[in-house]
């Protein structure tokens, strides 16, 4: 796309890239699992009650001119707004396809996320948890955390690939290493159950104190749960594991916009919602 524009739209395009990623951060809410029953709303667009009418008029334009010009973050991002009808637009899954799709070709790893969930949900096409599970592979290979969460989960119901507990662990634990709540939590309860991993509650102990301390609520319960398992020595190491581990995480995190929810012991994960 770049090839068609001259070195002054570029450098126009670029400005225009910047300020609407400042925007975004800005908008942009603390506490992402309060969220995660609308993965889509993960965008930091200003919505109803949140941000004025100017701000969400500007974010609007900014997003849908971004678009226009082959940019992958303005395509997927305005594909989110028709996906959520935010900011002055109207709900239109086959419109937020379209645009995600364009985004996706362009190797974005959030649109083929997002991708995966329409699939998944079948929101504006037939729902194909085969071709859901393909685009989430697609981003997860890039190293994108939100993706290698969605395809641990398909890997641990078995939803568009075959049922393997040691392949979602190994997706769920790339995604937990980068800073992603929920995988997190996931790893800990297949810690706590053995679930692709023989059980070690110290190990389920750290990784569940991570995600207790991302303020996921479900992880509190866990975390009293395998520590009622525990001796006293085993507490103390436990702690002092999750403290390493937190340095190692907080080193590793990246931004990861989309949540989903935690592994259970009988070895089912709760369903991926937009």
């Amino acid at each position: 796309m770049t090839q068609l524009m001259t070195a002054e739209q570029i450098e126009e395009a670029q400005r225009r890239a910047s300020e609407l990623r400042k925007r975004i951060d800005k908008n942009r809410k603390a506490d992402p699992m309060k969220r995660r029953n609308r993965l889509l709303e993960s965008t930091g667009a200003p919505a109803v009650g949140r941000g004025s009418a100017e701000e969400a008029q500007q974010y609007q334009e900014a997003a849908a001119e971004l678009a226009e010009m082959g940019i992958a973050l303005g395509q997927w991002r305005l594909g989110v707004l028709y996906a959520n009808g935010e900011a002055g637009f109207p709900q239109d899954y086959a419109e937020a396809l379209r645009w995600f799709r364009r985004a996706a070709d362009q190797d974005s790893v959030e649109a083929q996320s997002l991708l995966g969930l329409m699939y998944a949900e079948g929101r504006g096409v037939i729902r194909s948890v085969i071709e859901a599970a393909r685009w989430f592979r697609r981003a997860a290979e890039q190293g994108y955390a939100t993706a290698q969460w969605l395809l641990g989960t398909a890997y641990v119901n078995g939803e568009g690939v075959p049922q393997d507990y040691d392949e979602a662990f190994r997706w769920l634990q790339a995604a937990a290493e980068q800073g992603n709540p929920g995988a997190q939590w996931s790893i800990g309860v297949m810690y706590r159950c053995g679930l692709g991993v023989k059980e070690d509650f110290i190990a389920a102990y750290a990784w569940l104190r991570a995600a207790a301390a991302e303020e996921v609520e479900e992880a509190v319960d866990s975390l009293d749960e395998v520590t009622e398992l525990m001796t006293a020595e085993q507490i103390v190491e436990a702690r002092h594991r999750a403290s390493e581990l937190r340095t190692r995480i907080d080193a590793n995190r990246k931004h990861d916009p989309l949540i989903l929810h935690l592994t259970n012991c009988n070895g089912s994960v709760t369903e991926p919602r937009l």
